[in-house]
């Protein structure tokens, strides 16, 4: 019988998973239909082109020494070379295609398992010069090299009247044109390609469509991924807007706001939304996506948020409306744990361990789904769409959804200046090369963003927003400023004051140092610390215990905290007490004060804000500007000693934002800009590249290194002896580099191998931690400071 595999676990055939690739690329035909004329030659279609390519792209696995390897996992000898070499060699044997359309096809095949054209070069034997195993003559490398090549390609010809069946059996299921042709003198080694396509990356040669070559392997890569995890394309079928009346009406019979209309009559174009917490802006952003889903119904929605507890709310959100569920991914560093947590939720202990291999598969296909194209709305934050404009693997399958993609930034003015700065170039990259369109919304937007984002995006359209007396009905909040320290005995009893009146008090420090601190000196029933300094395991519990209000005894009253509660839950306290931080920060503490609930006359959440800063809160928010200080907190305080005992109505936050942001900041941001746009010009994406210097560039710029305390340690090793990876990884806590290097150095923290793994150990002689606290280091008693001060 003549069987040949794809892929094992589960068994594929290669004729199966073909056909498979093949019913994706039907649906990429309809919705690339214009957009595949760039592949167009003058003896062949674009489809035609993506077509061949598929078909062909996994020809090289008939190799039977590959089939060997394959079929017997057992079986310990090596084949030893690159199946996607032998597959770019018959691209020829279905149409006589000119030479530009054959290496077009055939680097595309070269491509879509991610190795550099370096790489490949290696698996060549003519003329090269490297060996491909330090320690190995490179004489005996080339034959080795030589005697694999040879025996696939070998095995392939002496198979080809069974091959040439299986390809029959493709072709007919499809209306094609395409004939076969095995005659030997139509397959061409590809190693003279190799070399010349190296030396073309290693020169930046412009003699070469690399856009081109990239669209089809991305398109190339998105059938093969779509193929393997047999996934199908899908849409948005129903209409947004009708959703939205339909469910309004069901709930509270409620009109569309002002700002959600203005949305609709946008007809799509890209459009600035200014609107406060509680507004509706999500709803008003979906039916602004809608009018350009009325055009092109295989657009896809990417809503981008700043943080991941955010994004994990948002998804939620998104999968409770029937016209979105099961159409939406999440997209984020920490997917695998919210998944994990997703798929085990009720299950016990054994049950993990019986499971584990299917939970860890069905861990895969959904993160492979979220990198793919198949659901029409991500949910992620920007850095998922950055770091694929530095190269990273499969940047051309990311590319391929960017095509008239509608991206929608919620809170675009929390990113610091450098990172905005890069993100409005990449933005308007995608604007211009990929036809995508934007719409960017805050609560607060500076109006040196705005003016940033018109200038750069072509936005003639006023801005999105409600009048005057609209937004009256949004003022929640009462200022109070308070003078002094948060930890102050005098401030700490005007807390402890509101807590034993009943109230919900929300606490919010800059520092976990601080939160912890007051954590211990409060008193109440019930009160809850959240920072980053848990492990997910225990935020997890945490933030699930913030959320029961069934039980009277068990609601929270008091929640401690530092930046995370900014944008974690949604929450409603009755008042809040804070450090002073950034204008735009407060802004975003206030909104969890009032959230809920309608509001009588002359009755407001009062927000106290302590106005002595700390070093630690100048070293978070202070910036420096062409070498002077741009005193981000003294300009806070001087705008909210303005406004201290009023009512804070949102157009006088939003005056208090512009003053604290001015036109120095702006050009700050001009000249970021600038300066990365030089960068980027100067570093083209190509196929087949090696990108890990730019990669490193853009993972250089996130700071922040897992560590396991090593109270956890028997626990971490039991669930790697299982292979629950993932929840081993959830006792890991993340501390800045610039910590972990300090502690290090003094031997506060060790680095060792666990069943292969390498892992920072936090030693418990030198920290504390526990599932109420978190992690800190401990202190000397006698000298009341910290053991390694």
């Amino acid at each position: 019988m003549f069987r040949n595999l794809a892929k094992i676990e589960p068994d594929e055939t290669i004729i199966e998973h073909t056909l498979r690739c093949l019913d994706v690329v039907d649906t990429l035909k309809v919705v690339f239909k214009k957009e595949l004329k760039y592949l167009d030659s003058e003896d062949v279609t674009g489809h035609e082109i993506l077509f061949i390519t598929v078909l062909l792209h996994d020809f090289g696995k008939y190799a039977q020494p590959f089939q060997r390897k394959t079929l017997n996992p057992d079986y310990s000898g090596v084949w030893g070379y690159r199946h996607e070499i032998l597959s770019a060699e018959f691209v020829n044997i279905l149409k006589a295609l000119n030479e530009d359309t054959k290496n077009l096809i055939r680097l595309a095949i070269l491509a879509h398992h991610s190795k550099t054209i370096k790489q490949l070069e290696k698996a060549t034997f003519e003329n090269n010069t490297e060996p491909f195993i330090p320690g190995l003559e490179l004489e005996a490398m080339n034959q080795n090299r030589k005697k694999a090549y040879d025996e696939g390609k070998d095995s392939i010809l002496y198979h080809s009247k069974n091959i040439f069946d299986e390809l029959c059996v493709i072709l007919g299921c499809y209306n094609t044109s395409l004939q076969l042709n095995l005659d030997k003198t139509r397959i061409q080694n590809v190693f003279p390609l190799i070399r010349n396509y190296h030396k073309k990356v290693c020169n930046f040669s412009n003699n070469f469509d690399y856009n081109k070559l990239a669209f089809l392997v991305g398109l190339l890569v998105t059938s093969d991924h779509l193929g393997s995890a047999h996934i199908s394309i899908k849409s948005i079928e129903k209409d947004i807007q009708d959703y939205f009346v339909s469910m309004f009406d069901s709930l509270h019979g409620n009109n569309f706001w002002p700002t959600q209309i203005k949305c609709i009559e946008t007809n799509g174009i890209t459009s600035i939304l200014k609107a406060p917490t509680g507004s509706g802006k999500t709803e008003a952003s979906f039916l602004w996506a809608n009018e350009n889903l009325k055009k092109n119904k295989y657009s896809r929605i990417f809503y981008i948020l700043p943080y991941t507890a955010s994004i994990n709310a948002m998804f939620e959100r998104l999968q409770s409306w029937d016209v979105t569920k099961n159409k939406v991914n999440l997209l984020h560093g920490k997917n695998t744990a919210y998944y994990y947590e997703m798929l085990t939720k009720n299950q016990t202990k054994d049950q993990l361990y019986e499971n584990i291999d299917q939970i860890n598969h069905e861990i895969r296909m959904k993160k492979l789904s979220a990198k793919s194209y198949a659901l029409p709305i991500k949910v992620l934050t920007p850095h998922q769409i950055v770091k694929n404009f530095y190269g990273l693997k499969h940047f051309e399958e990311a590319f391929v959804q960017y095509y008239n993609g509608l991206f929608i930034f919620d809170e675009i003015h929390c990113y610091d200046r450098v990172f905005l700065a890069e993100l409005i170039i990449i933005m308007n990259i995608i604007k211009k090369e990929f036809k995508g369109r934007f719409l960017f919304m805050s609560a607060t937007f500076p109006k040196i963003v705005e003016e940033i984002l018109r200038n750069t995006f072509g936005i003639s359209g006023p801005t999105i927003q409600f009048n005057d007396r609209q937004l009256s009905n949004f003022t929640r909040n009462k200022l109070n400023l308070i003078k002094g320290s948060i930890k102050d005995e005098d401030n700490v009893k005007l807390i402890q004051d509101d807590i034993d009146l009943g109230k919900r008090v929300l606490i919010v420090c800059n520092t976990i140092s601080n939160a912890q601190e007051i954590f211990e000196t409060v008193n109440a029933k019930n009160k809850l610390l959240l920072h980053s300094g848990f492990n997910l395991n225990d935020r997890k519990n945490i933030e699930e215990k913030i959320l029961t209000d069934d039980d009277p005894d068990k609601k929270l009253n008091v929640l401690i905290g530092t930046q995370a509660i900014e944008v974690s839950l949604d929450l409603d306290f009755d008042c809040l007490y804070t450090e002073i931080a950034s204008i735009d920060a407060l802004i975003q503490r206030f909104g969890r004060v009032y959230r809920n609930r309608k509001r009588k006359d002359n009755d407001y959440g009062v927000v106290n804000i302590f106005t002595d800063p700390c070093k630690a809160t100048r070293l978070i928010y202070d910036e420096e500007i062409n070498n002077k200080a741009y005193d981000i907190i003294d300009k806070t305080i001087s705008e909210l000693i303005k406004l201290d005992d009023l009512p804070l109505e949102y157009s006088l936050l939003c005056e208090a934002v512009d003053n604290v942001y001015n036109h120095d900041y702006q050009k700050s941001i001009m000249e970021y800009i600038e300066m990365k746009q030089s960068i980027l010009a100067n570093k083209p994406l190509i196929p087949l590249n090696e990108n890990s210097d730019a990669a490193r560039a853009y993972f250089d710029q996130f700071d922040g290194i897992r560590v396991l305390h090593s109270s956890l340690y028997v626990q971490f090793e039991e669930l790697v002896q299982r292979k629950n990876y993932i929840s081993a990884d959830n006792l890991l806590i993340t501390l800045s580099e610039r910590k972990l290097l300090s502690y290090y150095r003094n031997n506060l923290i060790s680095k060792m191998q666990i069943m292969g793994k390498n892992v920072f150990i936090a030693n418990e002689a030198y920290f504390d931690y526990d599932s109420h606290i978190g992690f800190r280091l401990k202190v000397d008693e006698n000298k009341n400071r910290a053991i390694f001060y």
